[in-house]
């Protein structure tokens, strides 16, 4: 059973309401097309819901905020190379793409401000 919060359907319908984040370069990232983000653009995140924690990354443009890129996106955010975890630090799952309900997030953070604090090392 896929976790509330998470989104794991890559419906075009979903990925289009990600894809307008002003901060991002605007690539979708749709079934078949690979990884469409490139070194400059992607930015690896820890997002924190109520009941897991999430790695992965963004395609964030140098120099934007995650924060600006959270508050543009719509209903749902895109993240690629996603690992799921529940807050014990058991691994639930992990996907090459997954959206994840921007209302559930309640702390989302780039990966390498994190020091330490989440169970285990992110890196």
């Amino acid at each position: 059973m896929t976790p509330a919060s998470v989104d794991t359907r890559a419906t075009v319908g979903s990925m289009e309401s990600t894809a307008d984040c002003r901060y991002t370069n605007n690539i979708g990232h749709y079934p078949g097309q690979g990884n469409a983000m490139n070194a400059e653009t992607k930015t690896k995140i820890v997002v924190l819901t109520g009941n897991h924690r999430i790695t992965g990354s963004i395609d964030l443009l140098p120099g934007a905020r995650v924060t600006d890129f959270l508050l543009e996106c719509r209903n749902f955010m895109a993240i690629t190379n996603a690992e799921v975890w529940d807050l014990n630090g058991r691994k639930l799952f992990s996907s090459s793409f997954m959206n994840v309900n921007r209302d559930r997030i309640e702390l989302i953070m780039p990966e390498d401000t994190v020091t330490q604090g989440l169970g285990h090392s992110v890196a």
